[in-house]
């Protein structure tokens, strides 16, 4: 009797040792799988099953881009009627959170025509046609234009669009980091990168939420 319930106790230990952190892996995927996207965001990432923190830094993206922000008062927009208007630092809006990083660029280290459409050695100086997508789900929205910092202000704006708004952002590419983002922007709306690094590689983005298509935009230097 002894020799038997000794093997019933090993067999309990072994099936305990193999079951639980199976059921405690099944709760984990309901658990994460029935939350909501804010919820999802929101969940510590740093303990988070493996499979799972990719998915949470994606909603994080995804609530990131659909608020207006700046880091460090670095971007600001002013309205058509030229009313200047600030915006939310991240840390506040997402306390806790990284802000989301590019790819980094040094003009200097990727020598260009100068009439190139993407990437200049020069200062801000554009004027073209953009195609304007809605944002990709999770991810960015990809620049259309980078130049050098030099001088204390750069401006972007749409002259025409082909619905009713714009999202804008800019991000420092030499350290990898972006600087400010807003969303529906009006036409006649000015978007403001102040004080940028001197010598520092910077990108100008833009998307819609509105209508898809051609947009005449500029981003030029704006001292003030």
């Amino acid at each position: 009797m002894k020799k038997f319930l000794g093997k019933f106790g090993m067999v309990l230990v072994l099936l305990t040792t193999f079951t639980v952190p199976s059921f405690a892996k099944a709760a984990d995927q309901s658990i994460y799988s029935a939350m909501s996207l804010d919820q999802l965001a929101y969940s510590d990432v740093e303990h988070a099953p493996k499979e799972w923190k990719e998915k949470i830094l994606a909603a994080r993206e995804k609530l990131i881009y659909s608020e207006s922000w700046t880091v460090d008062g670095q971007v600001s927009y002013e309205l058509p009627d030229g009313t200047l208007k600030s915006l939310p630092e991240f840390s506040e809006l997402f306390p806790g959170w990284d802000v989301p990083k590019v790819n980094t660029f040094k003009a200097s280290d990727h020598p260009v025509a100068l009439d190139d459409p993407i990437f200049t050695i020069m200062a801000a100086s554009y004027v073209g046609y953009v195609y304007l997508f809605n944002p990709p789900v999770g991810q960015e929205t990809p620049n259309f234009y980078a130049f050098t910092a030099n001088t204390n202000r750069v401006t972007m704006e749409a002259s025409t669009l082909p619905g009713s708004s714009y999202n804008a952002g800019y991000a420092n590419l030499t350290n990898g980091t972006s600087v400010g983002w807003a969303n529906n922007l009006a036409l006649g709306s000015k978007f403001h990168l102040t004080n940028p690094v001197s010598g520092h590689s910077y990108a100008a983005r833009a998307s819609t939420y509105s209508t898809e298509g051609y947009a005449l935009m500029s981003v030029y230097n704006n001292p003030i």
